[in-house]
Formats: C-alpha cells, structure tokens, sequence
C-alpha cells in the first residue's frame, strides 16, 4: 500500500530578532528587514497601511539615533535595484520608511539626505502606478508632503506626480473630490513644467481631457484648476479653449456645465495669463457670433451663458469694455437683419447686456446709444415673428423692473401704454401671455405701482381672452395685485367683476 504523504509545513515569516523584544533595530538595514516583514501581502485594491509596530518603533527613536541618520542612505539603495517576484517588494517598505520619516511627531525632516530617495522613488512612479498602485499612492503623498513643506529641490518631485494625481482624478469616480483638493495644493507647480518640450505631450493629452471630466467641472477645486491650465502655456490655452468651444457646440439641455465652463475662462482670463490676451479674445468673439448667428437655438443660450459669466462680473475692471467692444458691432447689426433666428438670437443677447455702454466716455456720449437700445426694441415689439414680440414684451418688463431708477419716466410711460394698449391685443396667444407675465413681473418693483394702477384696468378683456393659458395668467396677476398692499384693489373692480361673470 502507498504510504501517505506527510502533511508540508508552511514556512512562517519571521520578524527580525533585534525587534522581537521590544528594542531598537541594531542598523538602518534591519529596520529596513522589519519593515519588509511587517508589510502584509500587497494587493492592487488595498491600500498600504503602516503596521502600528513599525510606526511606533520609528518614532520612539531620538533624532540623533545612528539608524535614523543611516536611514535615507539605506532607503535610496533599497529604491534602486529591482525587487525579487512574489516577494514583498523592498519599495514598499522603503516607502512607508520615507513617508514616516516625513511625518516624524518631532523631529523635522532632513531634507537634504532625504532627497534621493525621494527622487529614486519619483523617478519610478509611472511604472509603480501599474505595477504596485498602493506604493505609488504612498508616495505620491511622500512628494506632496515635501512641496508644502517647502523642501529644498522639490520642483524635482513634480513631473511625475502631476500626471499621476491628474489620471487618478479621472479615475476615481465619485472620490475624485479629495484628489481634486490635493491637486489644487499643487497647483502653482503646474507652472514648473516645459510644455513645448515633446516629452510632455502625454500630459497635455491628459490636461485636455480634464475638460470634458465632469468631476473637474462639478467640483469647485476642479473648475479653478482648468482655468490654471489655461494659463500655463500659449499651446494649452488654445487647445483648452477649442475644447470649450467644441463642448458649447454640443450641449444640449447641459446648463450647468456650461455654467462651469463660464466659470472656467472668465478665471483664467481674470488671472491675466494668456485668455487675457489674443486667445481668449479670439474665443469670447467667438462666443458672441455663435450667440447670435447659431442656427440652434440651445447653441446660442450655451454661448450667451459663457458670454454671462463675463456680464455678471461687470464690476471687475476692464470686462464691462471687453463685453462692450466685442458685442456692440456684432448685435446691431444683428438686430436689423432678415432673418428672424437671428434677430431673436440677437434681441436675447441685448437683452443679457442691457445696458450696453462704454464705460471709457461720458454719459454725453452713452445716451445715444441708450436711446438706440429702445427704439430697437419698439421696433422689435412690431417684428414679424410672434416669437420675437413675445421675448420683446418680457424683455422690456424686465428691463424696467430692474433699472426703472435710471431710464426716463416718459420712456417708461411709453414702454408701458405700447405693452398694454397693443400688445394685450396681438393676435398671437404667446404675446398675450407675455404681456400678463411681463407685468407680473414688474409688479416686483414698488416703483412700477403708481403707473400700473392707471394701466392695469385697461387689460379686463384678457379674462376672458380665447386662450385657456392667458386667462389662467390674468387670473394671476389679480392674485398678485391682490397680495399688494400698496396696491388699491378696488381700482381694477372691473377686472374682477368680468372674471367672475366670466
């Protein structure tokens, strides 16, 4: 009969002996030993944790210990050769050595013996991300620690640990936030690299897909870091805007992130690098053609939302003239052209900038052009196209409410008996229910009470108007007159009295 086989027994790794009791490693290279002993079996997924044991023994040890100062000579031999298959790799051990050392309770780092190993350990981080992700983690924490400490010779540990951090951000998924943070700590070493130089091409590739992330877009953090790189060379910044340009082209319903990539340039170009210059001219002249003249009409709000990003910062110096100078040949004109799209592009636009003026001369001079603002949107309140009145009657209401201090009281008395006495009556449903909406919401400012209680009687034919949708609005702003204290009720009593007997 065959005998059994006995039974193989398993080899138990073993610590080395100087820290079994308690005491401190004889050498640099034992600590090394214990700490490659200490480290479980590494896996892809999890991340390298420090063994309590370890991280005690290193920083109960004086700053003047000889293993301490032995250490990063140690580390850097460590970090050279490769390590032996299916073995704890000495990099990792290396690794959490370095990073304990950079994180001593109370002895600060020895930058300059800590230096190579940090370089040895830079130097191979593109290949650790594939091959071991958990040291390359680990030491990617190792380099930004030396960066916001200031260390002497950190512009070393940059090239690679940007691309690393970037790609790990595109990565991530929903934990890109904490990388994004971390990225932005580093961002003035963006400004550290050669980008003309072919050996960064790869990392320009992953900066431009960054903009089309929407972890970059979403996060704060993110949308500060892409108008960095707008900044950091003349090649990005085309590059990076044509993206934009691209992205606007193809939203579609996609508000928020055109809002984040409005955000985006108007940074860069505040900033005062290269957006604020040719390029980004080039790109916001874009902006303004694509506003008016885009046969779609969702291209056109996408391009009007980047353009108000600028609008809406008016107050900054210098956007108020840029907005002004790159519009006002374009929207004009625009506004007198044959065909309606681009007429209701254009009305859109105005309305965004109203008032349009050139801060650079006096109000001598911008009046005219006030004056030109108004008679083309009378004119624009008689077009052609139903669609166009209706954006017109709105537009104007909100042109009031928000500057009815500034603009004369007979324009405003004009503006009103035209929107009341006309349009109430247009034949299309969509401007009698502007018209309703329109005072609705002029009704917001108190300013506007005195003239509507004259005027609001003259609209008790819309109560009964044909269409269900215009009814339902003028029974809304008896509502809202109603909820007006400052607002006589009794003064529109036929109103209500042809609501109720309709």
């Amino acid at each position: 009969p065959t005998s059994a086989m006995p039974p193989v027994r398993r080899r138990r790794r073993t610590t080395p002996a100087a820290a079994a009791d308690g005491s401190a490693p004889s050498s640099s290279a034992d600590l090394l030993a214990l700490a490659a002993a200490l480290l479980p079996t590494p896996t892809a997924a999890a991340a390298l944790k420090t063994p309590p044991h370890l991280k005690h023994t290193v920083h109960s040890l004086p700053d003047s210990h000889p293993v301490l100062l032995s250490l990063p000579q140690t580390l850097a031999q460590a970090l050279s050769p490769d390590p032996d298959p299916g073995s704890v790799s000495p990099r990792a051990a290396a690794a959490v050595l370095l990073h304990l050392l950079l994180t001593h309770p109370s002895h600060p780092p020895r930058w300059d013996d800590l230096l190579r190993p940090l370089a040895l350990l830079h130097d191979r981080l593109a290949l650790l991300a594939t091959e071991d992700p958990p040291v390359a983690a680990l030491a990617a924490s190792c380099f930004e620690l030396a960066w916001r400490a200031g260390a002497p010779g950190r512009d070393a540990l940059v090239a690679q640990t940007l691309p690393y951090l970037f790609s790990q951000a595109l990565t991530s998924g929903s934990n890109a936030r904490p990388l994004l943070r971390r990225l932005f700590a580093l961002r003035e070493a963006l400004h550290l690299l050669d980008y003309t130089d072919e050996s960064i091409s790869d990392f320009k590739v992953l900066l431009l897909r960054c903009f089309v992330s929407p972890h970059f877009l979403k996060a704060e953090e993110g949308r500060k870091l892409l108008a960095l790189v707008l900044g950091v060379s003349e090649g990005l910044a085309r590059e990076g805007l044509e993206f934009i340009r691209a992205q606007v082209g193809m939203m579609r319903g996609r508000r928020a992130a055109v809002v984040a990539y409005g955000e985006v340039v108007f940074r860069a170009w505040k900033d005062g690098g290269w957006v604020r210059g040719e390029i980004g001219e080039g790109f916001l002249q874009g902006m303004v053609e694509a506003a008016v003249h885009a046969a779609d009409k969702e291209v056109a709000k996408a391009a009007r939302r980047i353009i108000w990003a600028f609008v809406e910062q008016k107050a900054v110096a210098g956007v108020e003239k840029l907005v002004f100078r790159l519009s006002e040949p374009v929207l004009f004109r625009s506004l007198q052209v044959a065909n309606s799209n681009v007429r209701r592009n254009a009305l859109h636009l105005l309305l965004d900038l109203f008032p349009l003026e050139d801060p650079d001369v006096t109000k001598d001079v911008n009046d005219p052009l006030l004056e030109k603002q108004f008679f083309l949107l009378d004119k624009l309140l008689m077009d052609d196209c139903p669609e166009i009145r209706a954006v017109t009657v709105e537009g104007i209401c909100r042109i009031l409410n928000q500057f009815w201090e500034v603009i004369p009281s007979p324009t405003i008395s004009k503006k009103l008996s035209k929107i009341v006495d006309d349009m109430s009556k247009d034949s299309c449903n969509e401007v009698r229910l502007s018209t309703v909406n329109g005072l609705i919401y002029l009704l917001d400012n108190p300013q506007s009470h005195d003239i509507l209680k004259v005027l609001l009687p003259r609209l008790s034919d819309m109560v009964s108007d044909p269409a269900l949708s215009v009814r339902a609005a003028a029974v809304d702003l008896l509502l809202a007159i109603r909820d007006l204290r400052s607002f006589q009720y009794n003064k529109v009593w036929y109103i209500v009295i042809a609501c109720i007997s309709w």
